[in-house]
């Protein structure tokens, strides 16, 4: 899980209280905030973390 250091140096893998969760058709790794609402970029489509593992 990938770390991010946070401005008081602290260590997290959930910045903003972002986490990420798998798309099951193709494994890639999204953004969602802490309601479980997916992140979306300017185009309103999804925040992909990762390419397809399947």
């Amino acid at each position: 899980m990938p770390q991010w250091k946070n401005s008081d140096g602290h260590h997290t893998s959930s910045p903003f209280n972002y986490t990420r969760k798998a798309d099951a058709a193709s494994g890639r790794l999204f953004w969602v905030d802490e309601a479980g609402n997916e992140v979306v970029g300017p185009d309103g489509g999804r925040i992909w973390d990762t390419n397809a593992f399947w």
